[in-house]
């Protein structure tokens, strides 16, 4: 992911002078073709500037937990075996993994789960979803 975010970041810092450039020159001159050339620069370093917000917004709806905390239930998961690499987003890399969920005063017991491991998060853990599928 950080590449990306480097990627789009370039032509960013390289738009907006321009773009600036541009369109103060062109209304300071009384040239609209030169004004409308700077815009268009400005328009495409404002379209990178949402690539990366886009980006890091998706990266973080991935790897950040979808339950809330009202609904929420403290439990004990063992991992009971792992089903290598489903998928890979950006750098964010998705497991299927068999765990055995132990709820406080309830039965335990067996379902899937998808585990995401993402270098933002130092290689930890995060538990996408347990719920059983049974």
């Amino acid at each position: 992911m950080a590449f990306i975010i480097v990627a789009l970041s370039i032509p960013v810092l390289a738009l907006v002078p321009l773009g600036l450039f541009g369109l103060v020159g062109g209304l300071r001159e009384r040239e609209p073709k030169v004004a409308i050339g700077g815009l268009i620069f400005l328009l495409a370093a404002a379209g990178c500037g949402w690539g990366i917000s886009l980006v890091v917004s998706v990266n973080h709806e991935i790897t950040g937990s979808q339950v809330a905390r009202a609904n929420a239930v403290n439990c004990t998961a063992e991992i009971l075996g792992v089903r290598g690499e489903r998928a890979q987003i950006n750098d964010t890399r998705f497991y299927r993994v068999r765990v055995r969920v132990q709820v406080p005063g309830e039965a335990p017991f067996e379902t899937e789960s998808i585990a995401a491991v993402s270098p933002l998060l130092s290689g930890d853990l995060t538990w996408l979803k347990i719920a059983d599928l049974g």
